[in-house]
């Protein structure tokens, strides 16, 4: 019997090293853009600050800005800390002009926008 399971150890464990090289699955770039064109923020509030002052640049890649939801995009900026992203926000940064022109958003709400944009909970 132990002859007869040792082959079939051996192809599970071919089988399972084989799947672990399996690199993801790439999404499309009209993927990403139906996602961030599909998102919005729960809070009514930032919904509308969202919708007239990030989302025009967030949902089309060739503004240069990270699209909303793309958490590749998003973990890059994020490595360099909270503190940098909460200064380019509030200075603006290449062709994103200071507080991407919500000038009625409070430092909260550019904060709470970008962690929306990016996907992400509440920490800095």
């Amino acid at each position: 019997m132990s002859s007869i399971l040792k082959p079939s150890v051996i192809v599970v464990s071919i089988a399972i090293v084989t799947s672990c090289g399996d690199p993801a699955p790439v999404e499309t770039l009209e993927a990403k853009i139906a996602r961030a064109e599909a998102l919005l923020p729960p809070d009514p509030n930032l919904a509308e600050k969202y919708g007239r002052s990030c989302r025009t640049c967030h949902v089309n890649p060739e503004s240069g800005a990270p699209l909303t939801g793309d958490l590749q995009a998003w973990s890059a900026r994020f490595a360099q800390g909270a503190s940098t992203i909460a200064s380019n926000t509030r200075d603006g940064i290449r062709a994103m002009p200071p507080r991407g022109q919500c000038f009625d958003c409070s430092e909260d709400d550019l904060w709470r926008l970008t962690l929306f944009m990016a996907q992400r909970a509440d920490r800095r």
